[in-house]
């Protein structure tokens, strides 16, 4: 059977030439065990997160295929870290139809979608995290990591009830 994953990562910045992957959470949708791999040794980081995750699994995540895997890649081939085969599924893409029409412009932050939900965010936004790596406040940006992780299942949860999921094997 295939393990489905829900990940999500945390960089210094945008430009993986220069900027590196704080942290990586991922949490089993089976056992539901989370997993934060966190602090400032990036190759670490990666080892233990493919080490965790199985070859041939999902990775779900939020953006990933605009941001999260190309990070991933990047990072690793500097790294020489060996990566494990995956499918991707990126629930951004899943939530806003863009399989069918895509619109650059669509709102879609996880955060977004977490008002939208009615679930508060606790933890600093996303864009803060590289000043929270400036200012060495590793436990601020793991806690900020793991919530979207959890924000990340409830938008899971509400696109598998409705079908959502079932259409990623309906792709034009």
């Amino acid at each position: 059977m295939t393990k489905n994953y829900l990940f999500d990562i945390e960089t210094s910045g945008l430009d993986f030439f220069f900027h590196h992957i704080l942290s990586i959470a991922v949490k089993d949708l089976e056992t539901k065990e989370v997993k934060c791999f966190c602090g400032p040794d990036e190759k670490k980081i990666l080892e233990e997160f493919w080490n965790y995750v199985e070859d041939g699994s999902n990775l779900i995540s939020f953006n990933g295929d605009s941001f999260d895997i190309g990070a991933l890649f990047k990072r690793c081939l500097f790294w020489k870290v060996r990566i494990k085969g995956f499918k991707s599924i990126d629930l951004r893409k899943t939530a806003s139809g863009f399989w069918f029409s895509y619109n650059a412009h669509e709102k879609g932050k996880l955060s977004d979608w977490a008002t939208l939900f009615g679930i508060p965010v606790k933890t600093s936004p996303g864009s803060e995290v590289p000043k929270l790596f400036m200012d060495g406040k590793w436990e601020d940006i793991k806690c900020h990591n793991i919530e979207d992780i959890e924000l990340l299942e409830e938008l899971y949860n509400r696109c598998d009830e409705i079908g959502l999921l079932k259409l990623n094997n309906y792709r034009r």
